[in-house]
């Protein structure tokens, strides 16, 4: 592995281990609350408010686990650090700001503005 990415693919490792334990975590306490709701219908609408919250952080937390596994296949694929869209090398600064970056800072601002 490149040494340059050497940090960026460790902390992608990181991450993943991180999601998965917090997806884990969420769904357990999701599965628990859920069967505590309270029968006050006022109380029960403040708790299904929180899951609501909280299955919006959890989808959250899925869709940049994803990332971050695609990121790692594109790695082993060596593909990691290229831009999806002009194959240009992805800077090193990027890669740190967001390991599971696809696209260049140029491609991903015009695709923004798109």
């Amino acid at each position: 592995m490149p040494l340059k990415y050497r940090e960026q693919v460790e902390r992608l490792h990181a991450l993943e281990r991180e999601l998965s334990a917090r997806i884990e975590r969420e769904a357990r306490e999701t599965l628990g609350d859920e069967g505590r709701l309270d029968a006050d219908s006022e109380e029960r609408a403040v708790q299904l408010g929180h899951l609501e919250a909280d299955d919006r952080i959890a989808e959250t937390a899925q869709l940049e686990l994803r990332q971050v596994r695609a990121a790692l296949m594109r790695h082993a694929s060596g593909a990691y650090g290229r831009c999806a869209s002009c194959e240009a090398k992805i800077p090193v600064a990027r890669l740190e700001a967001v390991p599971f970056a696809i696209h260049c800072v140029a491609c991903a601002e015009r695709l923004r503005a798109s």
